[in-house]
């Protein structure tokens, strides 16, 4: 996604474009580009305005990487002591052209409140904390190690689990769920066996399967006790890894907001009682508190903080006043 405005935070459009994933994969800098184009000039066509030089571009991805910068300044330039209109991406930094990790602008949108730890889980997972005092700030970061490595609690852990659950089921091994008939009626096709080709010829790709996270969380909200018991553990490794920020910036025993992003936190309550009460065994003090904004405004804010402009109440409610451009882009 992408979003374009003015510095005082009048949205003036919204673009999207595919996956940008896996940059060092073959073909990864040819994805990217063309998904950075199609959101970029999709948010310039929205505004009806040219693709031309910006003011400030803060691009929050999920991995970060030095060609990227050229790749980027090819497409929507940010000369030096430009002023005018202001494009945001998803990042931040001092430079007018600012690339950063995606935990950035999650935490951003989500909450302007400090001490505040952001538990991200979409596809994969992450936890990353601010803690700023007159003196310094603090971040501190848990997971995202991919999905290879880590990504506990994300939707692409969520997946083999509820898989697992669904074949144990049709196999006689394990309780009966509702997870083997809505799985594969997910995918178009009515059982797991015609899932499974599916699966190992790769007709379906890692990202698409793990929207099965969303097919637990329907399950688990019709009462299915083996999704409902799949969110509580993810729930528990999420809870773990704001536990570990905490711990990282000192905050067992001060008032800290925990907040939320991604796609997996649709499942609600079902996912956030038990990931605090897993935080509130270390501690008690913390509070959950829903994301004011999506990551989009985030980076957003960011990109205007970057122009010299302060944060102000107007900005806000210029932001929240032209919001029907950037809901409407999923």
């Amino acid at each position: 996604m992408a979003v374009i405005a003015r510095a005082d935070g009048v949205v003036l459009g919204a673009g999207k474009g595919g996956p940008a994933n896996h940059f060092l994969e073959e073909g990864g800098p040819q994805r990217f580009t063309s998904s950075m184009r199609s959101c970029i000039e999709g948010a310039f066509n929205s505004a009806g305005l040219q693709l031309g030089p910006v003011c400030a571009s803060h691009y929050c991805l999920t991995g970060v990487h030095e060609q990227m910068e050229q790749i980027l300044q090819a497409i929507a330039p940010t000369p030096p002591q430009s002023h005018g209109r202001l494009a945001s991406k998803q990042s931040h930094g001092d430079s007018k052209q600012s690339i950063q990790p995606d935990r950035l602008a999650s935490l951003w949108g989500a909450t302007q409140k400090r001490p505040a730890v952001l538990i991200l889980s979409g596809t994969g997972s992450i936890a990353y904390g601010i803690a700023t005092t007159a003196a310094n700030s603090k971040e501190a970061v848990s997971g995202g190690w991919g999905y290879a490595m880590g990504d506990e609690g994300s939707a692409s852990w969520i997946t083999p689990q509820a898989l697992s659950a669904a074949t144990r089921a049709i196999d006689g091994c394990g309780a009966a769920t509702m997870l083997s008939s809505q799985i594969p009626a997910y995918f178009g096709v009515e059982t797991l066996h015609q899932l499974h080709p599916l699966i190992y010829t790769h007709q379906i790709d890692r990202v698409k399967l793990a929207e099965i996270a969303s097919v637990v969380s329907r399950c688990a909200e019709l009462g299915d006790a083996v999704a409902i018991g799949i969110l509580a553990d993810a729930a528990r490794h999420l809870g773990n890894a704001v536990i570990a920020v905490i711990r990282a910036l000192g905050l067992e025993d001060k008032r800290v907001i925990v907040t939320s992003a991604g796609g997996v936190f649709k499942a609600g309550a079902l996912l956030v009682e038990p990931m605090m009460q897993t935080v509130h065994g270390v501690n008690s003090l913390a509070e959950y508190v829903a994301p004011r904004y999506p990551p989009i405004i985030g980076a957003l804010l960011l990109a205007i903080q970057s122009c010299g402009m302060t944060l102000t109440d107007s900005i806000y409610t210029n932001i929240e006043a032209t919001s029907s451009l950037w809901t409407k882009i999923k």
